[in-house]
């Protein structure tokens, strides 16, 4: 209020494996599972949405690299390979899907599974984030989706970038940890 161009970063959000404070070199460094990352890449997400629904301008992840006696479950890259893991990824499609100048609008889903966040792009372009709260599939319908164009991260498609599919009907299935964009077009706004 007093100072309306100050911005607001908060940094080193994520998740951490209760186990991972027990550092030390007896630790064998096994890798989380492909469903915990996921689980820490929608929580990131969450993150995201609620934070810049409260005006918080950048929220920085933790951390890069993690590894063996340097808190691995924290990691965005997969220490043996250097890959990208689910974390990573989130990261990547919620950079290149929001930006500065977007603006959060009024969304209206009743579920108690999935978590939704509307935005209007700088540019005029209708953005719909969805989290998966569970580890179930769930399956919901979005008014207008046909034709949209969707990325998701979820346990089978975290190793690869989030490649961009058209939804083929209003109803949208989500995976487990799920994390998804729609991007709406004016065909799907004016229909």
């Amino acid at each position: 209020r007093l100072s309306p161009q100050t911005q607001t970063h908060i940094n080193e959000a994520g998740c951490i494996a209760a186990n991972d404070l027990q550092q030390g070199a007896a630790r064998t460094g096994k890798a989380p599972s492909a469903a915990y990352w996921n689980l820490c890449g929608a929580v990131f997400a969450y993150l995201y949405a609620g934070l810049a629904e409260q005006g918080i301008d950048v929220l920085g992840a933790s951390q890069l690299v993690g590894y063996p006696t340097q808190f691995p479950s924290v990691t965005l890259l997969q220490w043996p390979s250097g890959a990208p893991n689910a974390r990573y990824r989130v990261l990547q499609l919620l950079h290149e899907s929001f930006g500065p100048g977007d603006r959060m609008v009024k969304a209206a889903l009743q579920s108690p599974d999935v978590y939704a966040a509307a935005y209007l792009s700088a540019q005029g372009e209708r953005r719909i984030l969805l989290i998966n709260k569970r580890a179930a599939p769930v399956e919901l319908v979005v008014s207008n989706a046909k034709g949209a164009r969707e990325q998701h991260v979820d346990v089978d498609s975290a190793d690869s970038q989030p490649e961009a599919q058209i939804l083929t009907s209003d109803t949208v299935h989500l995976g487990g940890f799920s994390v998804m964009v729609i991007r709406l077009t004016q065909a799907n706004i004016s229909r």
